[in-house]
């Protein structure tokens, strides 16, 4: 019985396959290829049959193994029905509301999440309190959380979860105003069973082991690029490795950054505001913006040359506030972070040995030319430990590590 009910299951999923690719006359072989609606030329489209690609309008930008890769786009007042499709701008229309409905795939197991990236995004700005006054991207029908955003932002990317949704609504609010704007985003669909799903509760996921990440609207310090408000979200990596940062670009979160070229390589040095409370609330009760790695929170005007996590992590939080008093005149940019992850066995004997010296010598502060780390839990109480005992816990460690290898 058991067999039968699996023969009977697989033979459901290939009916509801055959559904999902709109099998009809087009294919003289009776079926699509095997890559069909897989990512072609670096993203830029899908890969389909030639007869598909002009039945939904789509423009033919290479080829694909026994077929086509074709690039399909819709703008304001349109339906996207296909994989890997770009909701782009309409010059006709450069005010008002432009709105795009996406209908999920019928795909066997349904489709989980749908990923947004920005290829390419050019809006008008937030004002200087952060807020998209004036020109708006907004997501509406997801089931997680997702910030409205303006101004300079291609290269970002969301997740956003659907599991069960029918429909999700994208729509770009535009002022009254002659800026041109561009916008590029590619709407990707994953299926519950890809392994390329983000975990759960991270607005954005990085699949590669180094690369660049900012805040929304990141741009020049000394114009109007103001960070956009998104409180509190995840930005997750996808393994849980040591993590290193270094700035991109000028370091700013509720302060001016600082133009000083001193090379910062101690978290000591640096003067952190462990809970980064902002210095014009009176009462004291309301954040700055901040990054959080590791238990270690980052907010001001600079951030070290380089940060080394003590622990393997594979997310941070990022939380950009409003701020209620004036800063017309002020700008601050955001933050811009180069990210490397080390996961190598050398990396875990690292982390180890840190913990060890960290417990060893607490109180103590690090050299300034050694890279940055820092413990978990500044409140915790840690006892002097003699030398001989540090060295034999550090080679207990390492051989701990090695036998679960």
């Amino acid at each position: 019985m058991a067999a039968l009910f699996i023969q009977s299951s697989r033979r459901m999923e290939l009916i509801l396959m055959l559904i999902f690719l709109e099998y009809d006359s087009v294919s003289a072989r009776g079926s699509y290829p095997r890559n069909y609606m897989q990512a072609c030329e670096g993203g830029l489209g899908v890969c389909t049959t030639a007869a598909q690609c002009r039945k939904h309008a789509g423009e033919v930008v290479g080829t694909c193994p026994l077929s086509t890769c074709c690039r399909m786009s819709r703008t304001c007042d349109q339906i996207i029905l296909q994989n890997n499709t770009y909701f782009v701008e309409n010059p006709l229309e450069m005010r008002g509301k432009c709105d795009v409905d996406v209908h999920k795939l019928r795909y066997p197991g349904d489709i989980c999440q749908l990923k947004l990236d920005l290829v390419e995004f050019s809006t008008i700005g937030p004002d200087p309190n952060g807020i998209c006054s004036f020109d708006s991207f907004e997501v509406s029908g997801q089931l997680n959380a997702v910030p409205v955003i303006c101004g300079l932002n291609s290269g970002q990317h969301f997740y956003l979860d659907v599991q069960g949704i029918p429909t999700v609504h994208l729509r770009m609010n535009l002022a009254a105003n002659q800026t041109r704007r561009v916008w590029k985003i590619r709407v990707s669909q994953l299926p519950c069973r890809s392994g390329r799903l983000a975990p759960r509760g991270c607005l954005q996921y990085l699949e590669e082991n180094s690369g660049i990440i900012s805040s929304f609207n990141y741009g020049n310090p000394f114009n109007s690029s103001y960070p956009v408000i998104s409180p509190s979200y995840e930005i997750c990596f996808r393994d849980k490795c040591q993590l290193n940062l270094s700035k991109a670009g000028p370091f700013g979160l509720t302060a001016q950054p600082q133009t000083s070229s001193v090379t910062i390589r101690s978290l000591n040095r640096l003067n952190l505001d462990a809970n980064c409370l902002d210095p014009q609330d009176l009462a004291w009760l309301k954040q700055k913006s901040f990054i959080s790695v590791d238990y270690t929170r980052f907010c001001g005007d600079n951030f070290p040359d380089l940060y080394t996590s003590v622990h393997m992590v594979n997310q941070m939080s990022v939380a950009i506030y409003p701020l209620e008093y004036n800063r017309s005149e002020v700008f601050y940019p955001g933050f811009r972070l180069r990210y490397m992850l080390n996961c190598g066995r050398a990396a875990h004997e690292q982390t180890a040995l840190v913990q060890l010296k960290a417990q060893g010598n607490a109180g103590e502060e690090e050299d300034s030319t050694e890279q940055i780390t820092t413990t978990v839990d500044s409140n915790s109480s840690s006892t002097a430990t003699s030398e001989p005992l540090l060295v034999f816990r550090a080679f207990q460690s390492l051989k701990d590590l090695h036998s679960r290898r």
